[in-house]
């Protein structure tokens, strides 16, 4: 069985990999996205809302996309920090981003039950949960 960091660490690998990762996620899964850094902001539901949103965000950017995760903190059995930087290529402008990023990961068997972003730790922190 998989601890919530393992499964956390195995996503992020994926993503750099330039895989989904969606097995990971609960078919339920909620999520959202409400750091300025990114382009949707809200609360959605379930893995086709996520697949929707990630093939618009991944669509502006270059292959190679790279998460560096610089700390993985547990808040609770099932909660965990991320915090580190996503380095990304505008696919037609070709300008390099490189964007800090707070999440908040919750997994309950084995599965991301919930994935919050955030522009900073103190946000995450604070996220009512």
């Amino acid at each position: 069985m998989k601890s919530p960091a393992d499964l956390v660490t195995a996503v992020y690998a994926e993503w750099n990999n330039g895989e989904w990762g969606l097995e990971h996620f609960h078919p339920d899964v909620e999520w959202e996205m409400s750091s300025s850094a990114f382009d949707q902001t809200g609360r959605s539901r379930g893995r086709d809302a996520l697949m929707r949103y990630w093939r618009r965000f991944w669509g502006a950017w270059q292959p190679g996309a790279h998460w560096e995760i610089e700390g993985l903190s547990p808040l609770t059995e099932d909660q965990l920090l991320a915090v580190g930087r996503l380095t990304v290529v505008g696919r037609s402008s070709g300008l390099a981003t490189d964007v800090a990023v707070f999440h908040l990961w919750t997994v309950r068997d084995e599965h991301v039950v919930q994935l919050l972003v955030f522009d900073d730790r103190e946000s995450a922190l604070n996220a009512e949960r």
